[in-house]
């Protein structure tokens, strides 16, 4: 896991280029998001919120093939009002078997046991994206990664939190923070949850190295059914390409210490800058992309492009069409040579579900200056979908819903309007079932 990241939020999904047939359909998402930086044409988003999940990402590994497999997270609460869980949005696959509603107090911690199906297909791998309904959970998403084995694979239970007896725990149990370069500092929260019936008095914490430290740490007494967040920061230390593992320690008065794991990859210079650059498309954070970006960055679509700047904007808000098409990416390797970050890019979404059942696949290389800024980003497609089989479609739909190529791909490009998301995905269900093509599950983010 260290040597990749995986994001299955919005913001930066559905890359869409399509070559050959009718005509040249080509979009992508990221082009158009840094074209807009460039001008100056979008802010950044508003983000917040005191309401947690812990850990927001489950990966369980792999199982055998239709084994329900349990997991579990905590609703924790830091704000000063009730949390109310009534119910979870997921693939059929997820169940809830924690009874809803749930309600969590002010400052207060509950956990969340849920039940996921492997896939019956071995060798496939789920990756649901759950959300919460309720009241205060709105905004809370998690994400469940299990990869589906021969049904003939044994395995230990799986276990689904802390034992049930201890009266204090930590959430989550280790951190893997984001690789960092050399003297970068990575961050996160961890929470400590009395479950027990008394208070307890939390005496100290302590890191396994210098590099390790917790800024707003101080000895305090932790009351029974509440939560106390603790952050832990790390400095990148050591040589490019290990990973960084160290340790934190909490000492409870009356009970066993209690421990953290922290990993984090040591990574280089430029490649932490084109970390942070993806990471603030999918926050929707420009000025952080502007900060990275040179005054003349050019942006090409394949190695015989002549580049920019491309500066049109292709139809609508690239964050609300990719969520209305639940798109999820994830960033499989980075590779670092002299000036250039090569960064191979994996993006699922409905259109694509729908299209041909297959994630697109895009090596992104991005190259830097002296001054360590991003000059060029060039995306040179390595898997496409087929286009015989989107011309396919659209034959069908014009056909059958005339005036459909034209709202769908005019000037024969795919338009990346939110307002189209969702014709694009009754259209191409009708598609399937006239040609009696297998039914798709959408909406579980890859």
């Amino acid at each position: 896991m260290a040597a990749s990241i995986r994001r299955v939020a919005f913001g930066f999904g559905g890359g869409v280029r399509y070559t050959g047939g009718m005509a040249d359909h080509r979009f992508d998402t990221a082009a158009v998001a840094l074209c807009l930086v460039m001008l100056g044409l979008l802010a950044p988003a508003a983000h917040g919120g005191e309401v947690h999940v812990v850990p927001s990402g489950l990966d369980l590994g792999e199982w055998p093939a239709g084994r329900v497999t349990e997991a579990a997270a905590w609703i924790v609460n830091a704000t000063d009002t009730t949390a109310r869980v009534t119910g979870i949005e997921a693939t059929p696959a997820v169940k809830l078997a924690t009874a809803v509603p749930l309600s969590i107090p002010p400052h207060a911690a509950r956990p969340l046991k849920l039940t996921v199906r492997a896939d019956p297909r071995a060798g496939d791998r789920l990756r649901a994206s759950v959300r919460f309904t309720g009241t205060g959970v709105e905004s809370l998403r998690l994400t469940i990664t299990l990869a589906s084995a021969h049904p003939d694979l044994r395995l230990a239970p799986a276990t689904a939190g802390d034992d049930a007896w201890a009266p204090v725990r930590v959430a989550p149990h280790w951190l893997d923070l984001p690789a960092a370069a050399p003297g970068e500092r990575r961050q996160a929260t961890v929470w400590l949850i009395n479950t027990g019936r008394r208070d307890l008095d939390v005496i100290a914490a302590r890191g396994t190295c210098g590099c390790v430290e917790l800024p707003d740490f101080s000895p305090r007494r932790l009351e029974r059914d509440r939560v106390m967040p603790v952050t832990i920061a790390m400095l990148g230390k050591g040589a490019i390409g290990q990973l960084q593992v160290k340790h934190v320690t909490f000492v409870i008065d009356g009970e066993d210490p209690l421990t953290v794991e922290l990993r984090m990859p040591v990574i280089d210079p430029m490649e932490s800058r084109v970390r942070r650059y993806l990471d603030a498309i999918e926050r929707d954070d420009f000025s952080t992309m502007r900060a990275l970006l040179a005054v003349d960055a050019r942006i090409a679509f394949g190695a015989s492009d002549p580049g920019g700047p491309h500066t049109r904007d292709d139809g609508g808000p690239i964050p609300t069409w990719d969520r209305a098409l639940n798109a999820a990416t994830t960033y499989e390797s980075f590779a670092t040579a002299g000036s250039t970050v090569l960064v191979r890019r994996r993006t699922i979404n409905d259109l694509y579900r729908l299209l041909d059942g297959d994630a697109r696949e895009t090596d992104v290389e991005f190259e830097f200056n002296e001054h360590r800024e991003i000059t060029a980003i060039r995306f040179l497609p390595q898997k496409d979908g087929d286009p015989e089989r989107l011309e396919m479609f659209l034959e069908w739909a014009e056909s059958t819903h005339p005036g459909s190529r034209q709202t769908l791909v005019p000037s024969g490009r795919i338009v990346p309007d939110p307002a189209t998301a969702d014709l694009w995905r009754e259209r191409l269900a009708a598609w399937r079932r006239a040609f009696d093509l297998p039914p798709v599950h959408l909406g579980d983010a890859g």
